[in-house]
């Protein structure tokens, strides 16, 4: 087969694989061939790179691989057991998959693959819900909110908080392209208005304030200093002001009561619940899986906008399943994780470093108020993977491009 031609179709693949991680309004049978075709397309990514590179990438990152087999460990005191070993196959797959995203792409390039994700299910859920609004349009909250292709609002809302990000970032380097990237983040804001997810406004807020203060680490050292230092300040000033008038803004302007629509007694009994297994949980996928799980939603009054399946909050989720032992490894992980990319972009203030430290700050606002992503199968967890293995720098410790260890890796430079 032509070269270019499987370029492309690796490509067109791992598009296609990335879409799956979130769930979309598709019949459940169809939904289950997918899933289960995921399998075979890593298979073949993976095929296509040596394995002895693939796994010179794969273990660079020994405190994630801690985090992986730790949760693979936790079959042997599982709550449910077929739960946890079917869901581990389903995590070992999207471990693999962003391990082979990180050997096999630079890190501009998953940028982009992930820019080209989002625009695809944007438009196709503008027109979704312009042709077909009986499935695209919901009632949710007494409101009318869209949900696009997705399977519920939230997911489409976070997607395109996640694409607008990367649009906006894409749009501010003076390319010929800056104005379709315009356009795609114009269009990924309407699209959260639709959605009516505060939250999801709330972030895209952040995204658009943070701007700013990137293109302040340009600047020489001694004014990028002090205007650092003015903006810290003004955040601490909002940061203060938010925390003062909590109640006006929860009640107010986000519609929500103070105990954020049942979030807060839904985590505390959760914990609760928890602390009967608290070092090492209940297993992997397991507790709301199991009739264990009645004993938090059973006793709470839940709004429409929640249900029982999850916490609403990957750091109570993540202990429920792996206890304080596995939520500490991926607490430590994450804050190294985070000082690595911090580090790059004071030394490279490159939009893909820049991307990286705002993915990781979405991933956790997202844990933290909304849905789970922490050892998870969505879009957020997959690069989270390729990002701890490629800031990694134990193979050519000298390297002053972070990307370089990468490329003796790759058979062929990648064209997208």
């Amino acid at each position: 087969m032509n070269r270019n031609l499987m370029r492309s179709l690796e490509t067109a693949i791992v598009v296609l694989l990335l879409l799956t991680c979130d769930s979309f309004t598709i019949p459940s049978r169809i939904e289950a061939v997918i899933k289960l075709s995921t399998y075979i397309f890593v298979g073949f990514l993976v095929i296509r790179q040596p394995l002895d590179r693939l796994l010179q990438v794969g273990l660079r990152d020994i405190l994630l691989l801690i985090l992986i087999l730790f949760t693979c460990a936790s079959v042997l005191w599982s709550y449910d057991v077929d739960v946890t070993l079917d869901q581990l196959k389903a995590l070992l797959r999207i471990f693999v998959f962003g391990v082979y995203m990180a050997a096999r792409y630079t890190r501009r390039e998953q940028m982009q693959i992930l820019a080209i994700t989002i625009g695809i299910t944007s438009v196709l859920s503008l027109l979704a819900g312009i042709f077909f609004p009986s499935r695209t349009i919901v009632i949710a909250n007494h409101m009318v909110a869209w949900q696009g292709i997705y399977g519920h609002k939230q997911y489409f809302a976070r997607a395109m908080v996640i694409g607008g990000m990367t649009f906006l970032l894409f749009a501010s380097e003076r390319t010929s392209k800056r104005w379709l990237y315009l356009g795609f983040f114009g269009l990924t804001l309407g699209l959260i208005w639709l959605s009516t997810s505060r939250s999801a406004m709330a972030l895209a807020l952040v995204a658009l304030l943070l701007v700013p203060l990137y293109n302040m680490l340009k600047l020489h050292f001694k004014l990028r200093t002090a205007l650092l230092i003015c903006a810290f300040m003004i955040i601490g000033f909002a940061i203060f002001m938010v925390t003062t008038n909590l109640e006006t803004l929860l009640v107010d302007v986000m519609g929500k009561d103070l105990e954020l629509n049942g979030r807060t007694p839904l985590w505390q009994r959760a914990i609760e619940v928890g602390m009967e297994r608290p070092w090492l949980g209940y297993g992997y996928a397991a507790f709301w899986a199991s009739p264990i799980s009645y004993e938090v939603s059973r006793y709470l009054w839940i709004t429409a906008e929640l249900s029982s399946a999850h916490a609403h909050n990957g750091f109570v989720d993540t202990f429920l399943q792996i206890g304080v032992v596995g939520l500490g490894i991926f607490v430590l992980h994450y804050l190294t994780l985070l000082f690595r990319v911090v580090r790059l972009v004071f030394e490279n203030t490159s939009i893909e470093n820049i991307w990286m430290m705002h993915m990781l700050l979405l991933m956790v606002l997202y844990n933290a108020i909304e849905m789970n992503t922490i050892l998870n199968g969505h879009v957020l967890w997959v690069y989270y993977v390729a990002f701890s293995v490629t800031t990694t720098r134990k193979s050519l410790p000298g390297a002053a491009n972070p990307d370089q260890f990468i490329a003796p890796c790759l058979t062929y430079k990648s064209e997208i």
